[in-house]
C-alpha cells in the first residue's frame, strides 16, 4: 500500500509541477505581450481605450487563473489529501471484500475490520501471519495455474532446501514472414454526366495491392536454480498466430525478434514451501499452517508486526513479483498493438477477482482456544477458515480464466487462450502484492493509532526528553539524577557574576523545557565534582598561548556525561553554548579539547562582560560506533586498518569537549599585588583596569602595587588608582598630540592641494592668451603639450621673419 501510495503522490506532483510550468511559462507570455503593446501604442502615438485596457487585463487573469488550477477540480494541493484519498479508497475495497467474505463463511463468523475488533497485541501478529499464509497459498496457485505442475514445484523446493537460487524465467520471441500477394479491384464512386446525347454514368475500378503477412508470437516460462539458465525446468509454453494485411511490400515487423529474459527470483517462495507442509492443499490444510509464514517475535530486530526481518522478506518478495508481472503485461500490451481490440483488452482485466489477503478479524464472540483451560476470545480465523477464502480465490479466477478462453475461442486473437491467461495471472499476481503492502501497512497505521489515542497526542522529541527526565528521577537516586547544565559564575560569599549554560535549540514551534514561551532550554547532564577541602584544586592543567608561553591553571573540576536522544528523520536540534554577564560583571571563558590528562588545547575564547549575552554554536560530530568501526575496517588492508585505528585513537582522545572559565576580578587582584577582595566594589577602577588591559595592552608592571606589603588595602588601592590615573592621563595627552598632529597634517595636505589647484589655473591660463594671441595671426595645432603656430605670410615675410628669429 505504501508503495502504490507513493506512486500515486508522484504522479500528482508531476502534474502540478507541470500545471505550475505552464502557468509560470503563461504568465510571463503574456507579461511581454502587454509591454510589447504599450511600445507600440507609445511609438505610433496611438491612443489606447481604459476599458480596451481593462478587459485586457480580465482576460490575463483568467488566462493565469486557468493553468494553475482551482483547488478540488481535478489539482491535489497538498500530499497528505493524496494518502487519505488512498487509505478511503483501500478501506472501500475492504467494505466490499467483508460483502464477500460473509458469503463464503458460514453465518456463526462476523469478519470485521481489524480497528472494528477488540484483539490483543499478539492477535495483530497472528493477523499479519494469516493474511501473509493467504497470499502464499494464492501465489502458489498462480503458479500452478501458470502450468508450473507438482513435480516442478518439489524440485524448486528441493533447490531452495539446498540454498540454491530458484529463478522464474520468461522469454519470448516474435516471427514475421511473407504469405502472399493479392490483387483486388474496388469501385470509386459513381460520377454522372450530363450531355447533348443524355446522362452518362461513369465508374473508376482501380486495382488495389495487398500484402499478406504470418505474425506469430510464443513464450516460455521455466525455473532454475543458480546460474544453470539453460538446465532449467520449463513448466508453461504458449504460441500463437494471426494474419496481418498492408498496403506495400515493407516487412511490418522483424523476421524474428527475440526479447530480454523477464527474470525474478523466487527462492523465498519455494523456501516457505520446503519448510511447509506440503504443495497440494490437503497437504497444507492438514499440516501444520505456522511451518509456512511464522514471524520470530522473539529477534531482536522483531519491534511490530510490520518492523521485523520476516514481514520484510515477504514484502521484499511480493514486491518483486510485482514488477515481474507488470514487465510481462507491458510485453503483451505490445502485442495488443499488433491486432488491437480495446473489448477484449477489458476482458482480461483481474480487478473483479477475490483477493484473500485481507486484514480482517472475526467479532463474532468466545470461543475456546486449543489448549487452553480457560474461554478467551479468538478473534482471528482458522486454517479452515483461511482454507475457504483461498477456495474462493480460486474459483473466482478460474471464472475469469473460463470466460476469457470462451471468448477467444469464439473469436481468435493475436494472443493465444495460454497467453491469455499469463496476462490475467500477471495482473492477479499485481493486486495480491497491493492488497498485501496495504494490508501491513493497514496494522502499522492502526497500532499508531490505538497509541496515539492511548497517550491522546503524537509524542514530540521535546516531549521524549521531559519524559527522560521523569524516567532519570524514578531511576536514579538524587546524587546521580540528571541535573541542567547551567552554573553560576561567582566566587565563594558573593553574587554571581554570570551564567553559563549549555541549551538545545528545540527549533520554531516545540515545546521546550524553559520558563514561557522559550523553546532552548539547558541540557541535561550526569555530573561528577571533583570535590576538595577548602583550599585544596585538583592537579593543575596546561594550555599553550603561544610558541613560548605555556599556562597552568586549576580549580574545580566538573566532568559531564550527556545522553542525547533524537528521533529517525528529524533533524537534530542545535546546541549552543551561552555565557550571560552582570551589569559591572566580567569573565572569561575559553572553549576547546581535552587532549591529556594535563593538557588544554584551547580554540576559542572570548570576554563577558556588562550584561553581554554570547551563544557559541557547537557543531557536533559522532563517531562511528565500535562495531560500526570494525565492519568499517574488515575489508580494509592490514596497513589501512593501523592506520584507521590510529585516527580513531587520536579522535577518541582529543574529541572531549572542555570549558574553562576563568574570573578577572581575582586574576587582575593577583597580577596587581592587592589583596583578596580589593576590587570587589571598585567598579570603576576595575572598568578602567580593563580598559587598559584589553584596550591598549599596558604591562601589568606599571599598573601593580609596588609598596610595603604591610600597607593598608586602601593605600594600596589609592596607589594602583594613581597609576591608572597617571597612565590614563598620559594617554589622554598622547591623544591629543596625535589629534594636533592629524590636524596639521590634513590643512598641509590641504594647502598642498589648493598649491597643486592654483598651478594649474595659473598654466591653463597662459595657455590661453597664447592661443588667442596666435589665432590672431595663423591656425593654432597643439600636439603633445606642445603648441605650434603655422602663420598666414607671404614667402618673403615669412623668411625675414625666420632670419629675425634665428638672430
Amino acid at each position: 500500500a505504501q508503495h502504490s501510495s507513493n506512486i500515486s503522490i508522484e504522479g500528482d506532483s508531476h502534474s502540478l509541477w507541470k500545471q505550475q510550468l505552464l502557468s509560470f511559462t503563461g504568465c510571463i507570455f503574456l507579461f511581454c505581450l502587454f509591454v510589447l503593446f504599450l511600445h507600440l501604442a507609445t511609438t505610433y502615438r496611438v491612443r489606447i481605450p481604459h476599458h480596451a485596457m481593462i478587459k485586457y487585463l480580465l482576460v490575463a487573469t483568467v488566462l493565469c487563473l486557468g493553468c494553475m488550477g482551482a483547488p478540488g477540480a481535478g489539482t491535489r494541493m497538498a500530499m497528505p489529501a493524496v494518502d487519505r484519498a488512498y487509505e478511503q479508497a483501500f478501506e472501500a475495497r475492504l467494505e466490499a471484500a467483508l460483502t464477500r467474505i460473509r458469503s463464503v463463511l458460514d453465518t456463526t463468523r462476523d469478519p470485521v475490520l481489524a480497528g472494528s475488533a477488540a484483539h490483543t497485541w499478539d492477535d495483530k501478529y497472528a493477523l499479519v501471519e494469516g493474511f501473509t499464509r493467504s497470499a502464499i497459498l494464492t501465489q502458489l496457485d498462480v503458479l500452478g495455474r501458470l502450468g508450473v505442475s507438482e513435480s516442478a514445484l518439489a524440485q524448486a523446493s528441493e533447490w531452495a532446501r539446498e540454498n540454491k537460487t530458484v529463478t522464474l524465467r520468461f522469454m519470448a520471441e516474435e516471427q514475421c514472414t511473407f504469405d502472399r500477394e493479392e490483387t483486388r479491384e474496388e469501385e470509386g464512386p459513381a460520377k454522372v454526366t450530363s450531355g447533348l446525347l443524355g446522362t452518362k454514368k461513369e465508374r473508376v475500378v482501380t486495382k488495389v495491392k495487398e500484402f499478406f503477412w504470418g505474425f506469430e508470437s510464443s513464450y516460455s516460462l521455466s525455473l532454475y536454480a543458480g546460474t544453470a539458465a539453460g538446465h532449467g525446468v520449463e513448466v508453461a509454453s504458449g504460441r500463437a498466430r494471426t494474419e496481418l494485411r498492408t498496403a506495400t511490400e515493407k516487412r511490418p515487423f522483424a523476421a524474428l525478434t527475440a526479447r530480454e529474459p523477464i527474470e525474478v527470483d523466487v527462492t523465498w517462495l519455494f523456501a516457505r514451501l520446503a519448510q511447509g507442509a506440503g504443495v497440494d492443499q490437503s497437504a497444507r490444510s492438514t499440516g501444520d499452517e505456522r511451518e509456512l509464514f511464522e514471524i520470530d517475535r522473539q529477534a531482536r530486530g522483531c519491534h511490530t508486526p510490520r518492523r521485523n526481518a520476516d514481514v520484510e522478506a515477504a514484502g521484499r518478495f511480493f514486491e518483486r513479483m510485482s514488477q515481474w508481472s507488470a514487465r510481462v503485461q507491458s510485453y503483451n500490451s505490445f502485442l495488443f498493438g499488433v491486432e488491437p481490440r480495446q473489448e477484449l483488452v477489458e476482458q482480461l482485466s483481474a480487478s473483479a477477482c477475490f483477493v484473500p489477503v485481507l486484514p480482517v478479524m472475526d467479532a463474532s464472540g468466545e470461543r475456546e482456544r486449543e489448549g487452553e483451560g480457560t474461554a478467551a476470545r479468538e478473534v482471528t480465523f482458522s486454517a479452515e477458515d483461511v482454507d475457504a477464502l483461498v477456495a474462493e480465490a480460486w474459483r473466482s479466477v478460474g471464472e475469469k480464466l473460463e470466460s476469457v478462453h470462451a471468448e477467444l475461442a469464439a473469436d481468435p486473437w493475436v494472443l493465444s487462450p495460454q497467453q491469455a491467461t499469463l496476462h490475467v495471472l500477471c495482473g492477479y499476481t499485481r493486486r495480491v502484492a497491493e492488497h498485501y503492502h496495504s494490508s501491513v501497512a493497514y496494522v502499522e497505521q492502526l497500532l499508531e493509532e490505538q497509541l496515539t489515542a492511548a497517550i491522546g497526542h503524537e509524542v514530540t522529541p521535546a516531549e521524549f526528553d521531559r519524559y527522560m527526565e521523569y524516567h532519570h528521577r524514578k531511576v536514579f537516586g538524587e546524587p546521580y539524577a540528571p541535573v541542567p547544565f547551567t552554573y553560576a559564575v561567582r566566587r565563594p560569599e558573593h553574587y554571581p557574576e554570570g551564567t553559563l549554560s549549555m541549551e538545545m535549540h528545540t527549533g520554531a514551534g516545540a515545546v521546550g523545557r524553559g520558563d514561557g514561551e522559550s523553546n532552548q532550554a539547558p541540557i541535561m547532564t550526569m555530573v561528577r565534582v571533583d570535590e576538595r577541602a577548602e583550599g585544596e584544586h585538583s592537579a593543575p592543567m596546561k594550555m599553550l598561548l603561544s610558541a613560548g608561553t605555556d599556562v597552568s591553571f586549576s580549580g574545580t573540576t566538573f566532568v559531564h556525561g550527556w545522553l542525547s536522544h533524537h528521533f529517525s528523520g528529524v533533524e537534530r536540534p542545535r546546541v549552543d553554548l551561552v555565557a550571560r554577564a552582570r551589569q559591572f560583571s566580567s569573565f572569561l571563558v575559553m572553549v576547546g579539547r581535552i587532549a591529556g590528562a594535563d593538557r588544554f588545547e584551547p580554540q576559542h575564547a572570548f570576554v563577558v562582560q556588562n550584561k553581554d549575552a554570547v551563544v557559541l554554536p557547537l557543531l557536533l560530530e559522532e563517531l562511528p560506533t565500535p562495531k560500526q568501526f570494525a565492519d568499517a575496517i574488515s575489508s580494509l588492508s592490514p596497513e589501512q586498518q593501523r592506520f584507521a585505528r590510529a585516527i580513531r585513537s587520536m579522535q577518541l582522545e582529543s574529541t572531549l569537549f572542555g570549558v574553562v572559565v576563568v574570573q578577572i576580578k581575582p586574576q587582575l587582584e593577583r597580577v596587581l599585588n592587592l589583596p583578596v577582595d580589593s576590587l570587589t566594589k571598585e567598579i570603576r577602577l576595575t572598568q578602567d583596569l580593563m580598559q587598559m588591559f584589553v584596550e591598549y595592552q599596558i604591562p601589568t608592571d606599571l599598573l601593580s602595587f609596588d609598596g610595603d606589603d604591610s600597607a593598608p588595602v586602601a593605600a594600596k588601592v589609592d596607589q594602583v588608582r594613581s597609576y591608572v590615573n597617571a597612565m590614563r592621563d598620559m594617554i589622554a595627552a598622547m591623544q591629543e598630540t596625535s589629534t594636533k598632529e592629524a590636524e596639521a597634517a590634513s590643512k598641509m595636505r590641504e594647502l598642498e592641494l589648493k598649491e597643486e589647484l592654483y598651478g594649474a589655473s595659473m598654466e591653463g591660463a597662459k595657455r590661453n592668451m597664447v592661443r588667442k594671441s596666435a589665432q590672431r595671426v595663423g591656425d593654432v595645432q597643439t600636439s603633445d603639450g606642445v603648441l605650434s603656430i603655422n602663420a598666414r605670410m607671404p614667402a618673403s615675410a615669412m623668411m625675414a621673419g625666420a632670419g629675425a628669429g634665428a638672430g
